[in-house]
C-alpha cells in the first residue's frame, strides 16, 4: 500500500530531549508500521540516540504505528542546515538505543559515527544493511541477538575498538568485508549455520582465537592475495568440535598459522 509522511516534533517519552525532531515516517496504512526516515536533532554534545517504540500521531483520527526501519540519519547545525550521518552532526551521538521495534537498520544508518561508544540492538533484529556501522571506529562492543539473518557489505569496517564478534545462531549471510580492518579484534564465534567465509575478517591483525561450531568446514569463497578470508601472516587458534580437526585440517591446511584447537 502507499506510504504517506508525517511530521512531528518530539520522540514520546523523551521530552529530555526538547530539541530532537523526528522529522519525517513512512506509514504502511495497512499494518501501521512505519520507516524511520530522517531524524533531526539541534546541537548538542553529546547525546543519546533514541529510538521510540511507537509513535502516535493524527491521521484522520489518531493512529499510533511501530517502526520497524531505521535509515538515513541527518542533523541539524546552529546554521540550520542539514548534516548527513558522515558529516558534522554524526560526532554528537556517543550512545544509541534503538529500542524493541527496530527490525532492519538501513544501509549506511551509523556510517562515520566516530564517538559512538555504545548502542544496544533490537531484539528483533533482522537485517543490518551495507556499511551501517563502518568507521564507528569508537564502538566497544556489539551484541547481536538471536534472530539476526544477515549482515551487510562492511557492515562494521574498521570498527577498530571491538575486541569480540560472537554471532548469533540465526546468521546465514554476511556480506564482504563485514568485519574486516577491525585492528582489535581478537576473537571471533561462528555459528554452525555460517557455511561460508568470505574476505569478512581480512585486516583483523590482532585475532588471536576463531571458534567454530560447525562440524563441516565453511566454504572459503572470494579469496585473493590481497582479501583472505583471514588477516595473513597473523598466528591465531581455530578452534573447531571434538573430532572435527582432521576434515579441517584437510581443507585448510593453507592456514600454516593455525595452532591445533
Amino acid at each position: 500500500s502507499a506510504a504517506d509522511e508525517f511530521e512531528i516534533t518530539v520522540f514520546n517519552g523523551y521530552a529530555e530531549y526538547e530539541n530532537c525532531a523526528l522529522m519525517k515516517i513512512n506509514i504502511d496504512q495497512t499494518t501501521n508500521q512505519g520507516e524511520l526516515c530522517k531524524l533531526m536533532y539541534a546541537d548538542t554534545n553529546p547525546f543519546k540516540f533514541v529510538v521510540p517504540e511507537q509513535i502516535s500521531m493524527s491521521l484522520n483520527g489518531q493512529v499510533t504505528i511501530t517502526p520497524k526501519k531505521i535509515s538515513d540519519l541527518f542533523f541539524r547545525t546552529a546554521t540550520n542546515t542539514l548534516e548527513q550521518k558522515y558529516q558534522q552532526g554524526a560526532s554528537y551521538v556517543i550512545e544509541a538505543d534503538l529500542g524493541n521495534s527496530i527490525e532492519e537498520i538501513g544501509d549506511y544508518c551509523f556510517y562515520q559515527f566516530k564517538n559512538l561508544k555504545n548502542i544496544v540492538l533490537p531484539p528483533n533484529l533482522k537485517r543490518i544493511g551495507n556499511s551501517a556501522f563502518e568507521f564507528c571506529t569508537s564502538l566497544t562492543s556489539v551484541v547481536f541477538p538471536e534472530g539476526l539473518e544477515s549482515v551487510g557489505d562492511n557492515a562494521f569496517y574498521k570498527c577498530n575498538s571491538i575486541e569480540e564478534f560472537v554471532f548469533p545462531n540465526s546468521l546465514t549471510t554476511y556480506g564482504v568485508l563485514s568485519f574486516a580492518g577491525c585492528a582489535n579484534l581478537k576473537r571471533i564465534y561462528l555459528p554452525e549455520t555460517v557455511t561460508s567465509i568470505n574476505n569478512s575478517f581480512n585486516s583483523c591483525k590482532s585475532l588471536t582465537d576463531v571458534f567454530i561450531s560447525a562440524t563441516t568446514p565453511p566454504t572459503r569463497i572470494n579469496e585473493t592475495e590481497d582479501a583472505a578470508s583471514f588477516p595473513p601472516n597473523v598466528k591465531f587458534t581455530i578452534h573447531v568440535p571434538e573430532g572435527a580437526y582432521n576434515t579441517y585440517y584437510e581443507k585448510w591446511h593453507d592456514l600454516r598459522y593455525m595452532d591445533n584447537a
